[in-house]
Parts: C-alpha cells; structure tokens; sequence
C-alpha cells in the first residue's frame, strides 16, 4: 500500500542548516543557485507508520515545491541527485520511498536495498513490509533494474573473485586428527606442482581492482556535489564494516563458549581461522581512504602513478629481505601493494586504461609476466601466489612485489578482455548470477570458512574424515582415491551449508544496525577535522582488524600472541575497532534534520 501524501505530518527546517551551502554543477538549462539544507528525513503518517525520504530545499525562500517519487528499488541514489538539483533551481524537493513504507511493528531493524547505493534505506526480502527470515536473494528484480551505464565487468571479476575463494579454500584445506588434535594442511603444498596454478587461480586482486573502480566513481560523484571527505568515507565504511559487527558479535559469543568447553589443543588450530580473512576488510579500508589520491587522467600519468606504486612496494621488500629491517616493516606492503590493484581499478573508472593501445596492454603483460619470473627464479619469493604451510616467506600476507606485479597482470588481461566480457555479461542468464553474488558478497566472504570449520569438525565426530597420511614435512597428505570420493560428499555437505548461512544471513548485510546506522544529533564537525578524525579511525581499522586476523578466536578472550615484541589479543583488538568505528562515524556520519 503506497502511502498517502495526505496523511504525511512534517515540518519544514529551522534554523540554519546543519549542511554548509554550496554550489551545485549545472544541470541542463535550469538556472542554479545555491542548495540550503539538506539530507535524510523520515516522515511519520498519522497512523504511525515511518518512512524513509530525502529533501532539499533551496538557500533562498520559495515558495514553489515538487514531491519525486521513486520505482520499486525504493530511495536510490538517483533520486538524491535529482533532488539537489531541482533546490538549486529554487524549489523545495522532497523525494519519497514510494514502495517503500514500514511499520517498524515486529523488529528495529529492517533491512534495505542497495546494490547501487552507499546509503542505508530501508528495504526488505519482499520489497514492501517487513524483513522476513530466510529470505530469498531478489536476484531476478535486481539484475533486471540494473542502470544501463553500470560498468558489469567490474562486477563479474569482484564476483569471480569471490567464488575463487570460497571454492578455493574447501578444495585446497586437508585435515587431519592425530590423537585428536587438527593438523591443518594444503592441497598445493601437498602436490607442488600444482602451486604453478596459483598465477592463474589468484585472482584475489580483482576485488581490489572492482573496488577502486567503485570507489573512483563514488567520490568524484559526492565530490561533484559538495560532500566532504569524511562523509564520504564514512559511506564506504559504513556498509564495509556492518556485516562485520553481526559477524564479530555472534563469533566471540561462540569462540567464548568452546574456550570454556573445548580443550585448547583441539579447538584453536581451527578457531584460529574465522578471522583469518579479516585481513581483507583493514586492507580495502586502508586503500579505499587513499581513493582522492589514486588519479591518472593520462596515459602517461597513469604508467607513472603505476611504477610509482610498485616502486615504494619494492623498497618495502628490499628493506625487509635484502637490509634485513624487522618483518613488521612489510606490513607496509598491506597498503601499498594492494593500492596497485586499486589504482588501476580507479584508472578504469576514469577511461584512462582503456585508452592504451591493445600492443601496448600485450606488452605489458608479458613484461610484468617475465617479471615476476625473474623475482622468482632469483629472488626470495616463492612460487605461488598464495600462503603455504610451513614456506618462510608468502607472497601474499604480508603481500610482495610479486603478488602487486601480478595484479597488474590480472587488471590488463580484464582490460584486453573489455569487449567479450561485456557481450557475456550483457546475457540475462549470465548476469543474474553475477549480481546475486555481489548481494550477497560480504555474508558469503565472511561466513563461508565458519562453514568450513563445521563440517570438518562434523565429519570428524561421525568419523566420516577423508583418508590423509602425515607428510614428511609433518602436514597431512590426500591417501589415494577414497580423498577424492570422499571429497565429493564433503564439498556437497559444504556448499548446503554455505547457501544455508547465506540465505540466513544475507539480510543483515543490508539492514541497518540500531546504533551503527542510527543518526547523529549535534553539529557536524569542520570539514578539515573531520577528514583527520577519519583519517586516523581507519588507520585504526585497518591496524585492528589486522591484529584480529592474526590472531584469531582460539581461546578467546584471554588469549594472547606476540608480534615483533608486541602482545597482541583479539578481545582488546575489537575494542580498538568498535572505537575506531564510532570516531569514524563521529567523523563522517548523518546529521539528519528530523520532525516528526
């Protein structure tokens, strides 16, 4: 039931503005002036019943107003834009969730849709109503309102990207239970020659590629429109790190209990993993804050930023290999190494990679292939482009020039693969997937290694565990053909699981968090000091979840590691982060003028 205008009770703004005026660029022929305030509004029905809407008023006083109203997809960020505008023009602009009424009856949070956005709205399984529980993904409705200017390369290679991992880790892990105890192993050190397969396979990258395309995008958008840095930012991390504090809470609950109940040698080999992959979401942050800088409208800037970056990842590997500085200094190499990826990502965004000549693209490839062939041959790195059992030094955490070499490798190949790959994904068939992943992105990347660690440890109560032999080198080996038969009832148990969880849990990715969400009362801060708060709260983000990642929920929360002379805890680690978040909420987040 769309709502009734007539019924909607609210009140114009008093009192200046909590938003600094600012011009808005010209829009078609219309004269523009200067914007006053605005920003998120909820509208209250005199039955009770909330929605979400979005106004803008004109600096100067009018007494002319148009009321927008959205499609299906609810308040998407089309709608904002079309607002601002229309109040330069010197009316009042109101734009409303027209499909998108709630009543806010049966739970405070209610989730919302936004595969297009990097604001909260609300939204729900159904499209109208409440939030139900496992939910179906409306992949169908999404890929069918996708906006015809969307870049969908860059969301079939974070798509890839993603389904490379959550195969890769069920197919890769062997384990095996001497006297009880998980000894934890990999497929690819169990067969070396298999590790060769890692320079194709890893495509880890490409997330980073597809997020600073997004992110590229996303700031000269909100740059254009006057928004500052901090807010921008906080937009980024605002929907990054949501499914994270569902994610952590429900994990440090269950990590507690099996410290209390488990024995520490059988339950931290595998508790240690559930963070291991929160390494990624410190890592995107970190690159995600140095988006204003990662530019290059020409080609020739583009190359220079390029060999820029891989430059300063160089000097990072020289210091730690070659001049023997302490192994902390590589953490370095967590941010530059994974801004090349990004880079590219951002010249994408902007149509400078796709303005190199293909021989140009060919030749780099080859050059930065015979490259890491090199490094390889005669340097200290290792084959393969992923983490092995027992191997003194990973190409990929901390990452080296080897791993930043051959995102380049990954970024050119998508570029030279432009045209096929967009005929492919113009497909309905083929697009619905992709879009279904990229839903549900976070809750599978988060969500799938818990899954894993269950069905290990089930199929190991039942004594249903694959056949392993223990390797020289002390880590569990496949034993002949009943690994691999037994790997296909494992892999199936898994991927039900995995779609289970998902299909449980995808929602919270987009519903928002009672305190996280929630906006702010009080003046905003200065631009200039907002930036530095939110400067240093992802810096803090990324150090923490870093931290997290290293150590793990094995006995949890008492239990402490050292790293280079500094003790490390897990518990103490998400305290810095829930800090961290709400200074970058402080810095960035929503003063919402409201009356109700």
């Amino acid at each position: 039931m769309p709502l009734g205008l007539g019924a909607l009770t609210t009140a114009p703004p008093q009192g200046p503005s909590h938003v600094p005026r600012r011009r808005v660029p010209p829009a078609g022929s219309a004269a523009q002036g200067e914007v006053g305030a605005h920003g998120d509004l909820r509208l209250t029905a005199s039955e009770g019943n909330a929605s979400i809407a979005y106004e803008a008023h004109p600096a100067t006083p009018s007494t002319r107003g148009i009321v927008i109203l959205s499609d299906i997809r609810g308040l998407h960020e089309h709608y904002e834009q079309l607002a601002e505008p229309v109040a330069a023009a010197g009316f009042h602009a109101v734009a409303l969730d027209y499909f998108g009424r709630t009543a806010e009856r049966a739970s405070p949070v209610v989730a919302r849709w936004g595969p297009f956005r990097h604001r909260t709205r609300k939204w729900d399984a159904t499209g109208v109503g409440q939030m139900r529980v496992f939910a179906a993904v409306p992949t169908a409705r999404a890929a069918a309102q996708t906006p015809p200017d969307r870049d969908r390369v860059v969301d079939g290679a974070r798509a890839a990207a993603l389904l490379v991992v959550v195969v890769g880790h069920v197919v890769m892990a062997v384990v095996a239970w001497p006297d009880g105890v998980p000894v934890l192993g990999n497929l690819l050190a169990a067969y070396p020659w298999t590790q060769a397969l890692t320079w194709i396979m890893q495509i880890m990258p490409l997330f980073f590629f597809a997020g600073g395309a997004a992110n590229a995008l996303s700031y000269d958008r909100h740059h254009a429109r006057g928004g500052d840095y901090a807010s921008w930012l906080w937009g980024r991390g605002r929907r990054l790190l949501r499914p994270v504090w569902v994610y952590l809470a429900v994990m440090a609950v269950i990590a507690t209990v099996v410290t209390l109940l488990a024995p520490a040698k059988t339950a931290e080999p595998l508790m240690m993993l559930t963070t291991q992959l929160l390494w990624f979401l410190g890592a995107y942050l970190l690159v995600t804050a140095l988006a204003p800088l990662l530019r290059g409208t020409s080609r020739r800037g583009g190359v220079l930023g390029l060999l820029l970056l891989l430059g300063l990842v160089a000097v990072i590997d020289l210091a730690r290999f070659a001049l023997g500085l302490p192994e902390a200094i590589a953490l370095f190499n967590f941010v530059l190494a994974w801004a090349v990826p990004a880079y590219l990502g951002a010249l994408r965004a902007r149509g400078t990679l796709g303005r190199y000549r293909w021989p140009v693209l060919v030749a780099a490839v080859a050059l930065a292939f015979t490259a890491n062939a090199v490094l390889i041959r005669y340097g200290p790195y290792p084959v393969s482009m992923v983490g092995m059992p027992g191997e003194p030094v990973s190409n990929m955490a901390p990452p080296t020039l080897v791993l930043a070499i051959h995102s380049v490798v990954l970024a050119v190949v998508v570029t030279l693969l432009d045209a096929p790959l967009r005929r492919l994904l113009a497909r309905p068939r083929v697009w619905r997937p992709v879009t279904g992943v990229n839903l549900v992105a976070m809750t599978l990347y988060l969500w799938h290694l818990p899954v894993l660690i269950t069905v290990f440890t089930l199929t190991h109560a039942l004594h249903l565990d694959r056949p392993v032999t223990m390797g020289a080198d002390g880590y569990p080996v496949p034993a002949g053909w009943g690994y691999l038969l037994g790997s296909v009832v494992f892999i199936a148990a898994y991927v039900v699981g995995v779609w289970a969880v998902v299909r449980l849990l995808w929602p919270l990715e987009h519903a928002p968090l009672v305190w996280w969400d929630a906006p702010l009362r009080g003046r905003r801060p200065s631009p200039r000091a907002a930036a530095v708060v939110a400067c240093v709260a992802t810096l803090l983000i990324g150090i923490s979840t870093l931290v997290i990642s290293a150590t793990g929920l094995g006995g949890f929360p008492t239990r402490t590691i050292e790293y280079a002379g500094l003790p490390l805890n897990a518990a103490a680690a998400i305290a810095v982060l829930l800090a961290a978040g709400a200074a970058l909420r402080w810095a960035g987040g929503d003063r919402v003028h409201e009356q109700v």
